[in-house]
């Protein structure tokens, strides 16, 4: 599996759905959980969060945006690309797991 985040959440969402048991291990237990899912330790600073939705819950998560990030005003051509919704940028498992965790 390709160390990318979002293909991770895909990946641990799409198990969730098609596998009750998993399902309430990720609930009940998800730092475990993530780190059978990823192979790794993740470190104990890091918090895991899961958020089930129901029909009366609707969740939103805004990613974290560092003080290097606040600081750096976008080009021109950063700015296009931006507002099509995508920056280029991911945050892998390596991440994750602290090396060069940046989220």
């Amino acid at each position: 599996m390709e160390n990318d985040r979002k293909k991770i959440e895909q990946y641990v969402i799409e198990r969730a759905l098609a596998n009750p048991e998993f399902r309430e291990k990720l609930k009940s237990d998800p730092r475990a959980t993530l780190e059978e899912v990823l192979g790794t330790k993740l470190p104990d600073d890091v918090n895991i969060n899961i958020n089930e939705e129901d029909h009366f819950n609707f969740h939103i998560t805004i990613p974290h945006v560092s003080n290097q990030l606040e600081k750096k005003e976008l080009s021109e051509d950063e700015l296009s690309g931006v507002s099509g919704g995508w920056s280029g940028t991911h945050t892998t498992a390596t991440d994750l797991s602290g090396s060069g965790c940046t989220s």
